[in-house]
C-alpha cells in the first residue's frame, strides 16, 4: 500500500504501546522513499491528574 500513497503524503507511525518495534517500519519507509515520522506515545497522559500512578 505504500506505493499507493499520494506523493504529498507523510506517514505518521503512531502508537501508544509500551513496546513498539519501530525499526522494521522505519526500514520499510526509508526504502520506499516516502517521508515519515515516528510518533511514540509516552504513556504519561494521566500523570498530572493522578501522580500516584
Amino acid at each position: 500500500m505504500i506505493n499507493e500513497l499520494p506523493e504529498d503524503c507523510m506517514v505518521l507511525d503512531w502508537n501508544y504501546a509500551k513496546v513498539r518495534p519501530f525499526e522494521n517500519h522505519c526500514k520499510i519507509m526509508k526504502e520506499s522513499g516516502k517521508p515519515y515520522m515516528v510518533c511514540p506515545g509516552t504513556s504519561s497522559w494521566m500523570s498530572i491528574a493522578w501522580p500516584d500512578r
